[in-house]
């Protein structure tokens, strides 16, 4: 999730990884980088602490005038973001991890 209108950080733009199943209660590390950006965050959460909801976050991962110029970059002038998650192996074979996320 990309928040540019911050009502304390309005330059500022943030990243935030929430908990949207009760079910995963392991480490999970992440890494959201700014394609055609400098902008790059890399951290590691123990959601077993955290609450349904309850997540993690950069609120200021880079300016907002950095996703413009990165996005004016792109082919197609979309702003382009890589997340990476890794997770440990699950102790039970049926445990599964499943990612939510947006396109287009």
């Amino acid at each position: 999730m990309v928040l540019p209108n911050h009502p304390v950080r309005k330059e500022k733009c943030g990243v935030y990884l929430a908990k949207m199943n009760d079910d995963y209660n392991r480490s999970l590390t992440y890494e959201v980088q700014l394609v055609n950006g400098d902008a790059k965050v890399r951290s590691t959460r123990d959601f077993s602490r955290s609450e349904y909801e309850g997540g993690c976050g950069v609120p200021e991962f880079c300016s907002s005038e950095q996703l413009l110029s990165a996005a004016r970059e792109t082919e197609k002038g979309a702003l382009e973001v890589c997340v990476r998650l890794s997770a440990p192996k699950p102790k039970k074979t049926t445990e599964k991890l499943f990612v939510n996320g947006y396109d287009e």
